[in-house]
Order: structure tokens, then sequence, then C-alpha cells
């Protein structure tokens, strides 16, 4: 599919085909119905129910989902040039430079300023409008006090070429390059950039595009990788990889581990707090201390402070109450960007991820961070000695421990919170997601989720006398600590002792892991990544797979990695396992295909994909894997899937193709035929299992948690799916991706950018046609030179297309010619040594491979040396030990193919 435009909303996305057609596809589309006869469009936008479109000849259009054009669009004066539509609120830029603005629904006009005058560029969020003008200053509009609300630009902002507006992010490209951010979910990192071309932002997330062509993106949820130079890469939670060129891999898992490096005895410490991922302390000379990793942000802990009391923390946000009632917030900009001015004096702090409340001597409130729908204080709320905030509510207990709630019961609507029946007075509360949990005044611990319009406690079996909780963000996991200073780690429903554990004074929970603090100052952590084992590897990585808690590596040779959690030996390579072609990944298992194409299996027990894998598989030529189903392409081009089957994800297709990839998303499963179409099959909650119409010549797949996505032979992407976290929003790319990766654990796709199979082909044509070659000449026989050698083969070996020319690469020095085969002996012994010349990122396939008889070959695999010639070539070298009880006979070939 080439559009003329297209566009992404929640559920729905429609693209105007060169013909004029107007099609859909995702959860909406069942219902979709285009205008019988639409004008050529230039731009596309999908709001909620609804699709806005600007004609060719300025004209403003728009209809539902059921094709009933809008009865509300205004008469214009002037033509229109640009619009923007967003959350029922359209504005329309005229010829004439000024902004028209409406509501959808009722067509009422918007009273806007009279000084919107030589406007150049519109956008609004629904909640937030904002008009460039021509002369680089910027005006911006709040309709009202929304949780996502960006606030007003800096005031000195000015000298500015475009603007990118989504809920919570603003940014500004100034003519010189650089880039001014600002907003609820502002991104620190972004006013450090320069050379800046383009840029996108989506939620809390920001895509640039630099003067160079270069992409990478910015913000919550997105691993910092520069994205145009990176081979291979996948997040999975709190876990993210790449390999970047050269086939270094980058890996947070293992720099994560150092919340469990804070020293094993504290002198007397006064509080500890933890954060996502690291633990922190107030000594007992009042300084502060940090143990571990941040997500971004500032890192540095606040100067000169020597009299911190108290200590809260939550997602990545750490505050210390000091001596003199102020409070001290590290790191900066980061979810809670920065404090309010004159805060009164402060007895406690809560956190709750975007928000928090100081909780001053006086015992009111001030709300710090994040202003959502709900999050004010009751007004004349007095008294408070502590805040417990969840999602989307909070609870007070006040100083006579009775217990006051508010906000939007579990939802982002105004239905009020309530409390549950029975809950009495308490005197600890803590909350995460959308669940409370609280100890009450006769000290037992309870817990309710915070959703709905009832609430139903849960109690827990067991000694209680509990007197402080804390809970992690990201895990099913909470700390509890009893009077007598033993304690419980809280799993579900079940309280398991820690009887190690026996004066304990202090509990403090993070993203995954929790510590313990005892009285003499022995510390205490467990949890988030557990013990991880090795480190990730560091170089020569040829591809990869992660899951939340561990991942797998393959080199250059094919040899093996694996690290962090070693949970049932995940982390742990077999002694039967040598090496791997392909490699997948599940919740607590490793799949590994050996290069003898067998498939092992190992790690956790009760997990369908270790329980119920079948009794035969192979041969096998690649593995893909979600948390708990899995799928092996066998080497007839045949597909088997095992495991979970909730949602008939092993149901492979009878009538299937042959298949030359496979993806396994959390519960559906992709394959690629060899001739290029997409079959899926499993769950479809998202439409991840409904393939687009039209959808040809992909060249390789890739599937999400609830998302799927395809790359085609034009090094375009199209994707279909959960579109709740921005799956769906590509981005406008001046060269073409030449691969994607995602996996089952995460919600992101991944792009390598550069030269297409279709631009290389391009570029060999191009200069054959300059060789003086034409006609028949530009196929495979390099006529009138009948060398037997392809003219696919000299271009990517750096031979002369225009000439004859069959020569083989002179060893060692050489520049040019065909790969050459030897025989050598090297201080380790004697070995088979490949040489070739490889294009740089030229989207060429280079396969070293090896026949010990000429009767089948298989990949080579060996020491792998890769020098550089110049900006266009680089030398390969394998080296394959010789066995020296074998017969020495070795044959070496490259095969090379267009993708």
């Amino acid at each position: 599919m080439n559009p003329r435009c297209f566009a992404l909303g929640s559920s729905l996305a429609v693209a105007q085909l060169q013909s004029g057609d107007i099609v859909a596809w995702g959860d909406s589309a069942v219902n979709f119905n285009a205008p019988p006869t639409p004008p050529l469009l230039s731009k596309l936008i999908v709001d909620d129910t609804s699709t806005v479109a600007l004609s060719e000849n300025g004209q403003i259009l728009e209809w539902d989902y059921l094709g009933n054009p809008s009865a509300t669009i205004p008469t214009f004066t002037n033509s229109v040039t640009d619009f923007s539509a967003a959350s029922g609120y359209r504005l329309a830029l005229l010829s004439d430079k000024t902004v028209v603005g409406w509501k959808a629904d009722t067509g009422e006009l918007l009273d806007l300023p009279v000084n919107l005058t030589n406007i150049c560029q519109v956008l609004t969020t629904g909640i937030d409008h904002f008009f460039l003008h021509e002369d680089g200053t910027l005006t911006h509009l709040a309709t009202n006090t929304g949780s996502s609300a960006v606030s007003d630009p800096p005031s000195d902002l000015s000298d500015i070429e475009a603007i990118s507006i989504s809920n919570g992010l603003a940014l500004a490209i100034k003519n010189d390059g650089s880039v001014v951010a600002w907003g609820g979910k502002y991104i620190e990192e972004l006013n450090d950039l320069t050379n800046v071309a383009h840029a996108t932002t989506y939620g809390s997330t920001a895509f640039i595009q630099f003067n160079d062509g270069s992409y990478s993106f910015y913000g919550f949820g997105v691993p910092p990788v520069i994205l145009n130079r990176s081979l291979w890469a996948c997040n999975a939670g709190s876990h993210n990889a790449s390999i970047q060129y050269g086939g270094k891999l980058r890996s947070n898992l293992t720099a994560l581990a150092d919340q469990h490096t804070i020293p094993t005895n504290i002198p007397s410490p006064k509080a500890v707090a933890a954060s996502r991922y690291a633990t922190h302390v107030i000594n007992a000379d009042g300084t502060l201390s940090s143990f571990g990793s941040y997500y971004g942000g500032d890192n540095s802990l606040p100067p000169n402070i020597s009299d911190a009391i108290k200590l809260k923390a939550k997602w990545d946000n750490v505050i210390a109450v000091r001596e003199n009632g102020e409070l001290a917030l590290w790191p900066q900009n980061r979810f809670i960007r920065t404090l309010p001015a004159d805060l009164k004096p402060c007895k406690d702090v809560a956190l709750g991820g975007y928000r928090g409340y100081a909780i001053h001597t006086d015992g009111t409130l001030t709300h710090i961070g994040w202003l959502s729908s709900g999050d004010r204080p009751p007004a004349g709320l007095t008294d408070v000695k502590k805040v417990a905030c969840t999602w989307y509510e909070q609870i007070a207990i006040k100083n006579d421990n009775t217990v006051v709630t508010w906000g939007n019961a579990g939802t982002s609507s105004s239905t009020t919170a309530v409390l549950p029946d029975g809950l009495g007075e308490c005197i600890d509360a803590v909350g995460t997601g959308f669940l409370f949990f609280a100890i009450r005044s006769d000290n037992t611990l309870v817990r309710w989720y915070a959703s709905g319009t009832t609430r139903t406690l849960t109690t827990f079996a067991g000694t209680q006398n509990f007197v402080e909780v804390d809970a992690c963000t990201g895990a099913d996991l909470a700390i509890a600590r009893r009077l007598d200073g033993t304690v419980v780690s809280i799993i579900g429903d079940t309280l398991i002792e820690h009887p190690e554990i026996t004066n304990a004074v202090q509990v403090a929970a993070g993203g995954e892991h929790v510590t313990v603090v005892e009285e003499d100052g022995t510390t205490h952590t467990w949890g988030g990544l557990f013990d991880p084992i090795n480190a990730a590897p560091e170089n020569s990585v040829h591809s990869a797979a992660i899951s939340r808690k561990h991942g797998l590596a393959i080199g250059e040779d094919q040899s093996l990695s694996a690290w962090g959690r070693d949970n049932y030996d995940i982390a742990t390579i077999p002694n039967d396992v040598d090496g791997a072609i392909s490699v997948a990944v599940g919740d607590d298992v490793s799949l590994v295909v050996k290069p003898d194409q067998t498939l092992r299996v190992w790690g956790d027990p009760a997990n369908p994909i270790v329980s119920n894998i079948p009794e035969s598989i192979g041969p096998v030529t690649s593995v893909s894997s979600s948390s708990s189903h899995a799928a092996a392409l066998l080497t007839d081009k045949s597909v088997i899937a095992w495991g979970e089957n909730s949602s008939g994800q092993n149901d492979v297709p009878l009538d299937l193709p042959p298949i030359k990839e496979i993806a396994c998303g959390a519960s559906h499963t992709l394959a690629l035929s060899e001739d290029g179409f997409v079959y899926a099959w499993g769950n479809n909650t998202y439409g991840q299992s409904d393939i687009p119409s039209g959808l040809t010549n992909v060249i390789s797949i890739a599937a999400g948690q609830y998302h799927s996505v395809a790359l085609k032979g034009d090094g375009s992407i199209i994707t279909w799916g959960d579109t709740r976290n921005g799956q769906h929003h590509l981005h406008q790319m001046s060269i073409p991706v030449t691969s994607i990766a995602s996996n089952a654990f995460s919600n992101s796709t991944f792009y390598q950018f550069g030269p297409s199979g279709q631009q290389t082909y391009d570029n060999l044509t191009t200069d054959m046609l300059a060789a003086g070659l034409s006609g028949d000449d530009l196929e495979i026989t390099s006529v009138p030179f009948v060398d037997g050698i392809s003219n696919l083969l000299k271009w990517s070996s750096n031979m002369d297309l225009s000439s004859y020319a069959n020569h083989t690469l002179e060893p060692n020095a050489g520049t040019s010619g065909l790969p050459h085969f030897s025989t050598v002996e090297t201080e380790a012994g004697m070995v088979f040594r490949l040489e070739f010349l490889r294009r740089k990122n030229s989207s060429l396939i280079y396969n070293p491979e090896f026949s010990s008889n000429l009767q089948s070959y298989q990949a080579m695999t060996g020491t792998t040396m890769v020098d550089s010639i110049d900006g266009t070539w680089e030398k390969v070298t394998i080296e394959k030990a010789i066995d020296p009880n074998g017969s020495g006979t070795g044959f070496g070939r490259v095969r090379i193919t267009l993708p």
C-alpha cells in the first residue's frame, strides 16, 4: 500500500490510496464506512469516532465511522491550508494565515484571541491549543486544567521553526536546530539536542530526526538507543537491550543489579526509601546516600544536605524532609519535575507516580507534580499525618487515625472514590497501581482494590501486630514490619516470614525490590533481579532475545551467552548446548536451536513451554516464544507450536504455505511465507491477528505483546493490533527501514534504518548502467563479459562491472575479488580460513558457509574478524579449527543475496 495520506487513532487506521479510495483497519474498522465519493486528500486525522480530512482544494471534511458527514463544520471565508483535531476540538489554518476553531459536536465557534494573525502552524490536544506565528513566537490557550494539560511555554521562547505537542509533552524546534521542551511529561535531555530537523511527540515519547538523517527516541518506556545505528533492539518491561553496529550489546539488566549492592551495614541509618531501581538512605549525620540505578533525569543528590530526617520514594522520584521543614527532590525533571515554590514547612511527604502530597506541620496538604482530575484534596482537610496514593485514588490518615479518601474510583472518570466497609481506623497505609494496603488500629493488615463502586477488604492469615507497610510499584511484592521487629513479604494473599530478620526498624519497597534496615544498621534486600548472574556479552553479538528477567545472545561465531536472573537455571547454559543459531525466551524459560538444528528447552517445569513440549521436533531453523507459548520453524518450512493455548495461539493453520519466519506475541502467532504473505492466529482482542487487506511483499515480521508489525520490501512498515501505547504511531521517514524487532513482553517496535532491498537493487542497476551495460546485461549474467560471474556478485565484491573479471581476493591484503578459501597454520593450530569483502550498510545478505563433502553446506563458524577498508568496504575473515582426527578436507563459499 502506498497511501496518499494516512492517520492512526486509538482503534482505527485510515488511509487514502493513490486511486482515491479510502481504506481502514483496526478494531473499529468493522463498522467503518468511507464517504461514497471522497475528493483527493492531503491530510487525515482520526479523532475518537470521527475522521477529519483536508482536501487538496482546501476544504475540511469530517465523517463518523458509519460514513455520515458532519453537519457542524463552519463556513470559511478562505481556503484551509492546514488543520488540527483532537478530543472534539478543531482548528483550521486559513490561507490568509488566520485561524478558525470550533467544537465538533455542536459546531460552536471557539472564542480565539484577536492577535492570532500571521499563523503558520496550529496544533490542539483538545485540552491545549497552540498557534505558531511566522515571527517565531508561540501562543498557548488552555481549554481547561485537565490531567494532560501542557503548561505555558517558557516566557522567553522565540525563533521557533516548528512545534509538536502531545498530552503532557511539548517540543519547539528553533531555527538554529536546538530544541526547547516543556510540559508535565517534560524530558530534560531534549533541551541538550542540536541539529534537529524534525520532531514528533506521542504521549510521553519524543521521536527526533537530526539534520544528518539519523533518528532517536526519548522518553518514558523507551530505551536510550540510537536507532539508526542499531542492528537489533528490544525491550521487556524493566529490561532492554540493543545490538549496535559492530555487534556491541547494550543491556540495562545487569546495571539494575546495583540496587542490591547497598552496604551490608550502614551505621545508625535514620531512614531508608526505595525508588524503582535504587535504594536511598539518610545517614546518621543527616547526609544522603543512594545505591543503584536511575531510569532518567538528573541523578545527582541534592547538594549540601546534612539535616534530612525523613525520606520517601516512589517510581523514580525521591524526596527528603529536612529539619527546617523544607523538601529536597531528586532526580530533577523525572515524573515530578520540581517542587512548588513557597511551600509551608512540612513534616512528611507522600509520592504516587507523577504526583504526590506535601504534608505540612499544621496537617494540611499541598499537591505536587502532575495534576489530574480528582487529585485535589477535599476542601478543609486538616490534621493529616499520612497519605497513600494509587493511580487514581488517595487516602489520608488523620491524627485521630480516621481515614478520608478522594479521587476517581480507579478510573479516569469523575466517579467518587469510596472506602471499603469495615476498614475502620488505620495507623499506616500505602498505595500501588490499583491496590491499597493498610494497617488498622488493631495492628491487623488488610488490602483492597481501588476500583469500581464497592470495595472488599482482604485480610491475611498468620501473626499480625503490624506497624509499617510498603509495596512495590512494578511487582506483586510488598513488605510489612511487626512491632517486635520481624518482617514478612506479601505476595498475593500469602505472608512469607523472614526468620533471619529479628530487629527491623524500617522497611521500604521500590520497583521490584524491597529493603529492610535493622537497628544495628544491618541491611537486607531482595526481589527485583534477585541474584543476577553473568554480565551481558560485550562484543560480536549477532542476535539476542530478552525477557523481563534474563537474556540470551548469539555471537558471530554461534557461541551462546546468557545473563540476568537465574531462576530455574534459565541463565545457566546447559553442558549439552555448545552454541546456537536461534534463541528465544519465555517466562522463566530459555529456548535454543543448536548448530545441529536440534531444539533445547529448559526452565520452570510448570511453564507449558517446558511441560508441553512435543516429543519430537526437528530439524529446526528458528524458534520464537511468548511468556507461555512457543513456535518453531522446521527445515521443511513448516511450523509447530506448543504451550499455553487459551486463545488458539498454537492452532497452526493446516494450509500454511512454505514459511520463512515466525514471531510469537503474548497470545498470538505470526508466520511469513516465502512469497511475502503474512498469516496470523490466536488472540485477536486488539485486532493483532487481523492481517490488513492487501498486505503483500513482506520481507520480515515482528510480534509485540498485543500488536503486529510487517516490514515490506520497499522499506515501509505496516502495524496492526493494540494502539494503547502508540504502537501504530509511525513516523514519516526519509530513509527506509531494513529490519524490525519486538517481542511478546513489549509494547515497542524497533527499526533499523538503511537502504532497502529495492534501493540496493536500484543502486546495483545504476552502477551497471554507468559501466555501459544495458538490456539483458542487467540480469545475472554479465554479457558481454561472460566470465561466469553475476553482476550482483561482482558488485558485492568490489569488482569491475565493465570488464572481464573473475579474480579472487588476494589473501590478507586484497581489496577486490571473490571470496578466498584456504588452509592456514596458526599458533592455535591448522584452520580453514575464509576471507571475503562485504559492502557496508548495503542491505545485502552475506552468508558464509562450509562443507566437508560438497554435498551439503552449513553456516561457517569460528573466530571472526572484521577489518574496515574504507567508508564502503570491509573485509571479513573467519577461521574454523581443523579437526586433527578428521579428513582435513573442507570447502568454503559465501552466498550473497538481496533481501
